[in-house]
């Protein structure tokens, strides 16, 4: 069984709550030993991420989940710019993958909407890890 670890920002707690239900109905099906680590913020999860990517070689991959939602200042383009790219650039230099579920909205109600909705975003961020993995 392979191992992996999900690093979530609760800073949205009834979103993210939705996302890691999500994601664990889906785990279901593929089984997966997990760790979870809580971050305060999206912008950490890059930072608790390359941590363990360089201290615990026995993850396989990670699943990450967060909540940005657009302000009226421009820190949420600089929030999701930064932790899209970091998270690529930590995944690329540990060649691990990761399985991305942090939602980049405009209101709340769309973050809830894509958590505990049809769509269930936070079985696809598993799934994405998923295919990489196989």
């Amino acid at each position: 069984m392979k191992k992996i670890a999900v690093v979530y920002s609760d800073y949205y707690k009834d979103v993210i709550d939705g996302l890691l239900e999500k994601f664990k109905e889906a785990n279901q099906k593929y089984g997966y030993e997990v760790d979870y680590f809580r971050v305060t913020g999206s912008l950490e999860i890059v930072f608790k991420v390359a941590s363990l990517s360089k201290t615990n070689p026995e993850y396989a991959g990670y699943v990450v989940y967060g909540c940005v939602i657009e302000g009226k200042t421009y820190h949420n383009h600089v929030i999701q710019n930064n932790v899209y790219d970091k998270l690529l650039q930590v995944s690329l230099d540990s060649m691990r993958p990761i399985g991305f579920g942090v939602l980049t909205v405009k209101t709340y109600e769309q973050a809830l909407e894509r958590s505990v909705g049809i769509k269930g975003r936070g079985a696809e961020a598993l799934e994405g890890l998923h295919s990489l993995l196989v």
